[in-house]
């Protein structure tokens, strides 16, 4: 019995080996065919060269900004729609526009379902009560697996990202973002990734804003279900905020933001058109606008974020910025440009950086626009020349550092950014 057993083992190892030389030959012939095409097309990079609006070059790689430097960014890489990231090299480009062609579906439609496709995330379930998971193992042969493998190459693995949305980051590094179509949450981690999957019977029905606090527990809005979701760094559901002696707080929860110094949760209540504030366990802090505080007026706020004692606020269908103190006092408010009035949350995202600059994400450019918390646009990003840089449907924006990093629901991916100026 162990030497039969030690012989399948080397025939599968055998196996597996000789399909990843296929597949790594097929690969190679394919971005040698690219690399040649666009020698004959005259590309000599994979990252355009483009002019800002006032006609003056900028390096290599950087995106035009309104001809201000502190705010160029160059495209790092890309989380690709099988969740897996690339940086910005020609080949990344080539493969990354190869595998979002096969990954349009979660599963193409000649495969029949008895094959696994697996995909590059675990999958953590969360059944709400009274439903638990119920599912019994069955070992594969060595054919069911050679032929899985066979089938995943040719096809490609699941798609893990369809709609991305909110995004965000933890201290671990880890990239984690809010995925409404699927619904899930996914937490991006190499070959650590997991998602946290949502849908009949779960506790996640339509997941939309997404933070985390100080201990990398990770905040979800569900605004099907009107509440707030706590699961801990490794994806375990922990607790439930927004009820009331069994009544909701919320009508709608859409974006939300923690102030991870001070331990305060911040949630938008788009149809009351209120900020709630909380602590992180749930406990009602003050309710901002609506019809019991009418000192701040909000008209369908759609998104927050908060930094250094300071709360931006995207209203009015996503067309005006409100600014306000830690007290949740209004300082001003400005009207944001080149944005349509439109309800659809999923269309825009909101940024605060350290240094006070205001991230909007999404409208007409499809693009980022740069503001100081004053309403002065300083910069802009979008609509390159290149294909890893052209923006379709910006949603959710997250800036960390000299890194930003926003979601593109229309190409299934997040494209990251770093400052020109940083490297």
């Amino acid at each position: 019995m162990r030497s039969l057993r030690a012989e399948l083992f080397v025939v599968d190892w055998g196996i597996a080996m000789i399909v990843r030389l296929f597949a790594a030959g097929v690969v190679a012939l394919c971005l040698h065919g690219a690399v040649a095409a666009s020698s004959e097309r005259g590309e000599g990079s994979a990252i355009a060269s483009p002019a800002d609006v006032t006609g003056t070059a900028v390096p290599s790689g950087a995106i035009a900004t309104r001809g201000v430097p502190d705010h160029r960014f160059k495209l790092v890489g890309t989380y690709t729609p099988d969740g897996v990231f690339r940086k910005a090299t020609y080949g990344a480009e080539y493969l990354e526009r190869w595998s979002a062609e096969r990954l349009r579906g979660t599963r193409p439609a000649e495969v029949p379902p008895s094959f696994e496709l697996t995909s590059s995330e675990t999958v953590v379930q969360d059944f709400a009560p009274p439903w638990r998971a119920a599912k019994s193992f069955k070992s594969r042969s060595v054919v069911a697996r050679l032929r899985d493998t066979i089938v995943r190459a040719a096809y490609g693995p699941e798609r893990v990202l369809r709609a991305p949305t909110h995004v965000t980051m933890d201290s671990r590094q880890r990239l984690i973002l809010t995925d409404p179509r699927e619904p899930s949450i996914h937490v991006l981690d190499g070959r650590n990734s997991f998602r946290i999957q949502g849908g009949p019977n779960s506790r996640i029905w339509r997941p939309s804003g997404v933070a985390v606090d100080g201990d990398d527990n990770i905040y979800v809005a569900d605004e099907q279900r009107a509440v707030i979701l706590v699961y801990n760094p490794d994806g375990r559901f922990t607790r439930q905020l927004g009820k009331f002696h069994g009544e909701n707080m919320f009508q709608q929860p859409t974006g939300i933001a923690i102030d991870r110094v001070r331990g305060r949760l911040y949630v938008l209540d788009s149809p009351l058109n209120e900020l709630v504030e909380m602590d992180l366990n749930g406990r009602l802090m003050k309710r901002i606008g609506g019809f019991r505080n009418p000192s701040v007026e909000f008209d369908c706020p759609t998104e927050v974020a908060v930094e250094d004692n300071t709360i931006v606020v995207l209203d009015s269908f996503g067309t005006r910025i409100v600014v306000l103190d830690a007290k949740g006092n209004s300082v001003r408010d400005f009207k944001v440009a080149n944005v349509p009035r439109t309800p659809k949350v999923s269309e825009t995202g909101l940024a605060l950086d350290a240094a006070g600059h205001v991230y909007v994400s999404g409208g007409n450019s499809a693009g980022v626009r740069i503001y100081t918390t004053a309403g002065k646009q300083v910069g802009s990003v979008g609509n390159s020349t290149s294909e890893q840089m052209r923006f379709s449907g910006v949603s959710g924006v997250w800036v960390a550092s000299d890194r930003m990093y926003v979601a593109d629901t229309d190409h299934s991916r997040v494209q990251v950014f770093a400052r020109a100026t940083s490297e």
